[in-house]
Parts: C-alpha cells; sequence; structure tokens
C-alpha cells in the first residue's frame, strides 16, 4: 500500500511538471469516455433497462401479421377469443389510444388517454396510489363509466386531492366517476394520462364487441411462468387457424406474431441508438491510441530518467507498473472530465429529441452509469497505457545513457508503433466519415424526393370531436361544414380543406377493395389502398392536379351516388387499355352489412403519403367525407388544411378565435404550418445523422492531433538528419516534402485499410440507407477528399518547423 502511495506521489509530481501533456491528455480521454458513458446511458435507459414492471420480462406483445409482413392491431372479438382459448398466458389485456376532453376546471383541455380492458392493470402490474384499477366489471355493457388517473393527471390539474375518489370528472362532455389514481410510467407512448374501460370508447359502441374486421385494439399478455415463448406461440397458432375456419371474410390471410413488450416500445429506434454505440465504441478506440501515442512520446522524453532508475536496480516489472500508474491517473481524470461532457451531452440528445423517443427523457447518469465509467477508465488505462508502458520499460542503458539516444533504436521503435496507432486511428475515422455520409447522402435523398403536393402557405390544424354531443355522423358534418364555411372566409385564407389522414402525420388508413364486375380473390389476396377522406377543395388546396375525369363537387351529396377519386397506380393496374371513368369498385365490408360500392369519377397523381423510406401501399384512394364511408363507424377526426397568402403561422389566434366561435369548449392543440409536419417527420434521421456526425468529425480531429503527433515526434528524432539536408543545400519545397510525405504515407495506409473496412462494414447499415448504395461512390469520395485535406494540414504544421531549423546550431548541439 506503501508502495502504491509512493508511485502516485511521484505520477502526479511528474505530470504536474507537464501541464500541457497532462491537459491534452485528460480532455482528449474526457471526450472519449464521456462520448461513451452518454451513448451507454441512453443504450441502457432506452433499450436494456427492464420496464417499471412486475416480471417485464414475461410481458408481451401480440400481433396479426398480414400476408407474413406488417404487423396489425387486433379487433374486440379476435382479441375475446384468444383470451377465451387461450393457455400460456396468465390474463390478456386490450387497450386503444384516444384523447380525451377534461373541462373540470377552467378550459377544456385535450388529455391522452387509454381505452383499457378489465384486465389491463393485472397484466401490467401496475400499482395504484389511491383506489382501485379497473376491473372486468368495469368493461361490462351497462356499467358506470369509471376512470383511473395518472399521478401526474392528479397532481397537476386536481391539486392532488387525496378524497378524489368517488368524485365526478367530466370528459368528452361525459361524467366519469374516479376510481383509481397510478403512478404514472415512463414507457407507455404519449404519456398516458387517464385510463377508461373500453365499453367508453365511443368509436364502436354500442356494438363495437361484436364487430369483428376493426382491428383498432393493441394487446398485452402476461406469459405464465413455466411457459416458453415457443409454446404460446404455438398455442395462438393454433387458435388462429380455427379463426380462419370460423370467419374466413375476416381472417384468412392473417397470422399472428408475438414480441417483447419493450421490443414494442422501442423498436423505431434501436437500429439508430446501437448505431450510435459503434460509433462511439470506434471513438473510445481513436482514444486510447491517441493517448497512448503521447504516453510513448513521452516515454522517449523520460528515457534518461528510466534508464538511470534501471542501472540503480529497478526491474522491468517495477518500471512498467510506474508508467501504467501514470496512464491510470490521466484516466482517473479524464472520467471525471468525462462525467461532465456525458451528462452534457445526454441533456442535448434530450433536447434534440423532437420525437420523444420512449423512456429517452428518463435517461440519466446513475449508479449503472457511474459502473460503466469505471468500468471504461480501466479500459481506457490498460488500452492506452499498458503499449507503451511495457515498451518504455525495455531499457538498452548503452544506448539510453549517451547523449545520442535520441537516435537510438528505441526511437525508432516508438516511432513505428506510433505510426501503427495513427493509421489504425486514420481508418476508424475513414469507416465512420464514410457512415456519416452514407446517412447524409441517404436524408438529402429521402428529402428531395418529390412529394407530390404543395407544402408551403398551408396551415394545418387537428380538430377532433370527441365529446357526447357530437354522436352522429351527421352531427359531426354539421360542425365540419360550418368549420369549412368559416376558415374559407378568414383573411388571408385562398382556400380551405380537409383530410381525415393527413400525409406525414403517421396515420394509417388501409383498406382491402375488389373491382366490381371482376371475380373478388380470397380476402387474404385482396388488393390494399390507403385511403383517405377529404373534403371538396382538398386537391385545390394541396395543388394535386387532375389528370383525366372530374374531382367532387356539391352534386356528390350524401344521398347521391356514392364517388371515388382514385390514382394512375391503381387505373392502370386494373383497367388497362379501357377508360377507368365510369368503372366501378367496392370496398370489402367485414361487420356484415352490404359493401359499399364505388364510382370513379376522376384521376389524379400518385402523392408521397409518408416519408419515402416507409413501405407504402400500391394504391391510393381518396373518399368524400359528406358520404361516409366508413358508416356505421364515425369519422369525427379531421385535419383542417389552410392555404394562405402570407406566413401560416399568422393565422393561428384567427383560427382558434373562428373555432371557438362554433365550439368554445373545443380544444383545439396541434396547429402546425405543413412544411414543419414535413420537417419533423425527418428528426429521427436528422437525430442519427448528427450525432454520428459528430463523432465522426471528433474521431478526425483525434486522428489529426495523432499524425501531427508523430510528425512533430519523428522531426525531432530527425533533426540532426534535416539539418545536415539544409547544410547541403535542400531547399524548404524539399523539406516539406520530405515531412508531408511520411505523413502521408501513413495516413494513406490508414486510409486505405478503412476504405477496405467501409465497403465491407457499411453493408451492416444498408438497411438504414435509403436511395444510396453501402458502396456510394460519392460519399466515399467526399470522405476520402477530406481525410487528405485534413491530414494534409496535419503534416503541414511540423513540416513548416523542420524548414526553420537552424542547421548550425542544432549540429552543434
Amino acid at each position: 500500500m506503501r508502495s502504491l502511495i509512493s508511485y502516485l506521489r511521484y505520477t502526479i509530481r511528474q505530470l504536474l511538471k507537464s501541464p500541457d501533456f497532462t491537459v491534452t491528455a485528460i480532455l482528449i480521454l474526457g471526450v472519449g469516455i464521456g462520448a461513451n458513458t452518454a451513448i451507454f446511458s441512453l443504450v441502457n435507459g432506452v433499450l436494456l433497462k427492464p420496464l417499471p414492471y412486475p416480471n417485464a420480462d414475461r410481458l408481451f406483445h401480440l400481433y396479426r401479421t398480414f400476408k407474413n409482413s406488417n404487423t396489425t392491431n387486433l379487433d374486440y372479438p379476435d382479441f375475446a377469443d384468444y383470451r377465451a382459448s387461450q393457455h400460456s398466458f396468465s390474463a390478456l389485456a386490450a387497450y386503444d389510444f384516444d384523447w380525451f376532453h377534461l373541462s373540470n376546471r377552467g378550459p377544456t383541455e385535450q388529455i391522452p388517454g387509454l381505452y383499457v380492458s378489465g384486465a389491463f392493470f393485472e397484466v401490467m402490474g401496475r400499482p395504484l396510489i389511491l383506489g382501485r384499477p379497473l376491473d372486468d366489471a368495469d368493461d361490462m355493457p351497462g356499467s358506470v363509466a369509471v376512470v383511473v388517473l395518472s399521478e401526474h393527471l392528479w397532481r397537476t390539474h386536481f391539486d392532488s386531492d387525496p378524497n378524489i375518489i368517488g368524485t365526478s370528472v367530466t370528459l368528452n362532455s361525459r361524467n366519469f366517476q374516479v376510481v383509481g389514481v397510478t403512478p404514472r410510467q415512463a414507457d407507455e407512448e404519449s404519456n398516458v394520462e387517464l385510463y377508461a374501460a373500453t365499453n367508453q370508447d365511443p368509436d364502436f359502441a354500442p356494438n363495437k364487441k361484436i364487430r369483428r374486421g376493426a382491428p383498432h385494439y393493441e394487446c398485452v399478455c402476461r406469459l405464465k411462468d413455466g411457459v416458453t415463448l415457443q409454446q404460446a406461440r404455438a398455442d395462438l397458432e393454433v387458435i388462429q387457424q380455427n379463426l380462419i375456419a370460423l370467419y374466413p371474410a375476416t381472417d384468412a390471410g392473417f397470422g399472428i406474431r408475438i414480441a417483447p413488450y419493450l421490443e414494442g416500445v422501442v423498436s423505431d429506434y434501436s437500429e439508430t441508438v446501437w448505431l450510435l454505440e459503434v460509433a462511439v465504441a470506434s471513438l473510445l478506440f481513436i482514444t486510447c491510441a491517441n493517448v497512448a501515442n503521447l504516453l510513448m512520446a513521452r516515454g522517449q522524453e523520460r528515457l534518461k530518467e528510466v534508464s538511470i532508475r534501471a542501472a540503480l536496480g529497478a526491474g522491468r516489472s517495477r518500471l512498467a507498473a510506474h508508467l501504467l500508474t501514470e496512464s491510470i491517473v490521466l484516466s482517473v481524470g479524464g472520467a471525471i472530465i468525462g462525467v461532465g461532457i456525458a451528462v452534457w451531452s445526454l441533456q442535448a440528445i434530450k433536447n434534440a429529441d423532437s420525437l420523444d423517443i420512449p423512456r429517452v427523457q428518463e435517461v440519466a447518469i446513475d449508479g449503472g452509469s457511474l459502473s460503466f465509467v469505471v468500468f471504461v477508465m480501466l479500459l481506457t488505462a490498460l488500452a492506452s497505457g499498458l503499449f507503451p508502458a511495457w515498451i518504455g520499460s525495455k531499457v538498452n542503458l548503452a544506448f539510453a545513457l549517451n547523449r545520442d539516444s535520441d537516435r537510438a533504436g528505441a526511437g525508432s521503435h516508438r516511432q513505428r508503433s506510433q505510426a501503427i496507432l495513427v493509421a489504425v486511428q486514420v481508418a476508424l475515422s475513414c469507416l465512420l466519415l464514410t457512415g456519416a455520409g452514407l446517412l447524409m447522402r441517404s436524408l438529402q435523398a429521402i428529402q428531395s424526393v418529390s412529394l407530390g403536393f404543395r407544402t408551403d402557405h398551408i396551415l394545418t390544424a387537428e380538430v377532433y370531436l370527441a365529446d357526447a354531443k357530437y354522436p352522429t355522423q351527421t352531427a359531426c358534418n354539421v360542425f365540419f361544414d360550418k368549420l369549412l364555411e368559416k376558415a374559407q372566409k378568414m383573411p388571408g385564407v385562398m382556400s380551405a380543406a380537409l383530410v381525415n389522414d393527413l400525409p406525414f402525420s403517421g396515420g394509417f388508413g388501409m383498406n382491402a377493395f375488389g373491382i366490381v364486375g371482376q371475380p373478388d380473390p380470397p380476402l387474404k389476396d385482396m388488393p390494399i389502398s390507403r385511403s383517405q377522406i377529404v373534403s371538396l377543395d382538398y386537391f385545390q388546396t394541396l395543388g394535386i392536379p387532375l389528370l383525366r375525369g372530374r374531382l367532387f363537387n356539391e352534386q356528390d351529396g350524401p344521398d347521391k351516388e356514392k364517388v371515388i377519386v382514385v390514382t394512375t397506380e391503381l387505373a392502370a393496374r386494373f383497367f388497362p387499355e379501357q377508360d377507368p371513368i365510369g368503372k366501378q369498385i367496392h370496398d370489402v365490408n367485414s361487420i356484415g352489412l352490404k359493401p359499399n360500392v364505388y364510382t370513379i369519377v376522376g384521376i389524379v397523381p400518385v402523392i408521397q403519403h409518408d416519408r419515402p423510406d416507409f413501405p407504402r401501399a400500391p394504391y391510393q384512394v381518396y373518399f368524400l367525407y359528406s358520404q361516409s364511408p366508413y358508416t356505421p363507424r364515425i369519422t369525427n377526426d379531421f385535419t383542417l388544411l389552410l392555404h394562405t397568402r402570407e406566413n401560416p403561422s399568422e393565422l393561428v389566434n384567427g383560427l382558434r378565435q373562428t373555432i371557438a366561435g362554433i365550439d368554445p369548449n373545443l380544444p383545439l392543440t396541434t396547429i402546425y404550418p405543413f412544411d414543419q409536419v414535413i420537417y419533423d417527420s425527418f428528426a429521427s434521421r436528422r437525430l442519427q445523422m448528427t450525432l454520428v456526425g459528430a463523432f465522426s468529425a471528433a474521431a478526425l480531429v483525434l486522428a489529426l492531433v495523432g499524425l501531427y503527433g508523430v510528425l512533430s515526434y519523428s522531426v525531432s528524432l530527425r533533426k540532426r538528419e534535416l539539418s545536415v539536408r539544409i547544410a547541403l543545400g535542400a531547399q524548404a519545397p524539399n523539406i516539406i516534402g520530405l515531412v508531408v510525405g511520411q505523413g502521408l504515407k501513413i495516413a494513406g495506409i490508414g486510409l486505405t485499410v478503412g476504405l477496405i473496412a467501409a465497403l465491407l462494414l457499411n453493408r451492416l447499415i444498408e438497411g438504414t440507407l435509403f436511395g444510396v448504395s453501402a458502396a456510394d461512390p460519392i460519399s466515399i469520395g467526399i470522405s476520402v477528399l477530406v481525410l487528405i485535406a485534413a491530414a494534409l494540414a496535419a503534416c503541414l504544421v511540423p513540416a513548416l518547423r523542420a524548414t526553420r531549423i537552424d542547421p548550425i546550431r542544432s549540429l552543434r548541439e
């Protein structure tokens, strides 16, 4: 112990004597340790940390799959059949997200909530602060409307009232009795604030529980102890096959998929987070290599000191331990700086998260993160210090004690080792730069795709008629008719329209259809269309041109022939070499009612409804909202579009006043310019590109620092040689060429290795790319040019310094 304290005291004194070296090494280590700690905390907090539920590893999502591809939700009858027939789960629960209008105190607010089946709290293991959870009795027809509040809502809107149980709150203009208060969890999407029973869901009342083919419910289930996932999957497969046999019209073509609940919460962002982890791991390696270079250069400066200690009897292991202690002390300093960098980096990531990545706001530097800091600190100490310590402890006394020891074999050996480490840094930097370049090019390719509609000078506002005073489609349409009439008269508005599924808003309105006069294939083979319900001026407002026929007009009323506008792809596929105008298609009504038949009246071009990198339905169709295509289900959620002459943001207050003039209790919370909606839809891509690009830039800077250090060290070793060359008449360009050539040779080797690695490893991120290949020549070419230019800049400084060597003074030394 006394020997260790002695090592530490001596090491600290030596480091304080070289403040430039010490500060540089600590800062470099701090960047590497801090970045890795921040991303580890992100990976752990978002992807690895168990959900805050009892035995969270037994929680699973149950989905249905269609045509063995995309996952879909369940309709309630299928959920009930799974629940009744399965033997693998202790309980299953269904839930559906919705917005609730809370009007108990002050202005009406729009609150996110869930409609849940009776076993939801049992399945999730959700605790209660007050009262009781919802149960099966609350979900029975005719039961009293009850609600469970989140702790956050209880504290912010009800002043933490301890007597709230049994009181009434007004939701959607209806009275709900509060029966419980539950802690708000961090993993649930959209920050759910309240829970009501599914039998209060107005979308499907009163016959939602017998209606098949309306897949609006998600399903969560808790696996029984002793049952494996494979057994549960086999159990559900049997049930699904039975449902197909019993209900071929609605269940044919569907399969089942069961996945961990955590996967469903974070799956959209897991690829991005793991990509960042790979990037910072590479940055840590570059950091260690950089500090190892600094330590080897410092070891050469201290060669005589180490040699004297060896001459006095210090063994090689003792010398190596002393030099390794120096690395450990530097790593401790880097870890302290790194914690601060990690805290700042995490906060920057949270501030940049415009898509609300699940659980990211709960990520913090906790005990696990600090343990990781200690681990990385020791790893960097060994990685950066072990090799230099081993080389530094190998002393040739005959050379080392000679005044010309700086030209001894040890110096050349160190120089070769440093060159190898720098080449590795350049290779890793090349790998990261090409990856960042591919992500940037991919984002550019996505954003350059023609959308097919206008986004500028468009104001969007979501209007949701959740209140009980809009119980029918007619009542909803009366409101929307008034809204359109008043909105079109607002100053600065050129046109106004409604759409139920705004492009780039994340909606997913898919419907199967058939062609009248042609035999329908089995349901599993029927074509799928992306369906939108729009008002008369939708196409004019978004600038979507008419290619053939006509658009909707005033004569297309609710009691007239049902009409539809389709896109060129649908017309070309189902009516080749025919005039599609006047042809008819029918929907697939799976609830026992007669299918609706629609006459095609117009053809419009295909538009980009979602991000180009998302899978899209092969066909697009448009229904007129006044003809209520989803009857008997009520369509009460529309987005209002205003085409404005000036900045659309200037009309926000006017729009609020217009809606308040129709219904003063209707909250309006989602109002954005359309181009902002489009911009926000690419936020995850931008975050991915920005963070990987930042780490790539940091890696490049560190690699250049390493290259600069190696060349400076080389110039100091070759000082006499360069002096002789200058004395014999070598000009400045010759000296510059000599030094720069040496540096570019090192960089070239690293660049070659890095390009080979990039061509091989970039294939791993090919699934995240759009419009570019993993071997995109432009991305690789730009990365190579950046690296060469940066390496040249790093080489020029020591090269210019070499030209200023005084040969007379140098040869006298």
